[in-house]
């Protein structure tokens, strides 16, 4: 109980506190005097320019709130060339996948595996972002799980089978980093979907003892 105070406090914090509506970015720091930063260089990439789309990267706010559209559209103006710019910033191509931006986030993430891969400075949590950017990555929810042994992947093709114990269901939350070109299908039903945060969310409902199919496919293999 006392975990999830402290999250919502951070979280209304962030939102209500640290928002500077006059200028539309986020304050970065509050001393003990309870001043804020009062100024912001898009130029310099940290803390300013990376601190205003560190809230959205970390669930702190939403790719549909007023703030981060407005952040984000800065984010661009001030910085056009970013792909090329933040090869030290892969999270930058996460938060474009979550605002819808995939071409920038395919973008970055070329210009950092060209400059980036084999470099001895390449650190881990860099590359943990760049893993995010180029692959998919799934979870089951509520009473839903894989059945054993049924999980196969083929280049751009994605499948699987899950069950659930007892009667219920849950939800197959997907992280894609091009929802518009991919296909899901459930027992081979075509499925409509969402992306909310760069996530694509199924709602599923089903009974013990009933084993249903899962299937994802990049376009090109989408006839």
């Amino acid at each position: 109980m006392y975990c999830g105070q402290w999250q919502d406090n951070i979280r209304q914090t962030i939102n209500k506190k640290w928002w500077n509506a006059k200028d539309s970015w986020y304050y970065w720091y509050e001393d003990n005097g309870g001043n804020f930063n009062k100024s912001l260089d898009w130029n310099k990439w940290y803390p300013d320019a990376a601190e205003q789309i560190w809230p959205m990267l970390w669930g702190v706010t939403s790719a549909e709130q007023v703030e981060t559209k407005l952040v984000w559209k800065q984010f661009n103006q001030n910085i056009p060339d970013w792909p090329r710019t933040g090869v030290e910033w892969p999270m930058a191509g996460n938060c474009a996948a979550m605002m819808g931006d995939f071409e920038k986030a395919i973008q970055l993430n070329k210009n950092i595996l060209n400059e980036k891969l084999n470099a001895e400075d390449f650190q881990t949590n860099q590359c943990y972002f760049v893993i995010l950017n180029c692959c998919i990555d799934f979870e089951l929810t509520g009473s839903l799980y894989m059945v054993k042994d049924s999980f196969v992947a083929d280049n751009n093709n994605v499948k699987f089978n899950f069950a659930t114990i007892p009667n219920g269901g849950g939800e197959i939350i997907f992280r894609i980093n091009n929802p518009d070109k991919t296909t899901i299908l459930i027992n081979g039903l075509r499925q409509m979907f969402k992306s909310v945060n760069g996530k694509c969310i199924i709602p599923v409902k089903m009974n013990a003892g009933q084993i249903i199919s899962c299937e994802l496919i990049y376009e090109k293999d989408v006839k």
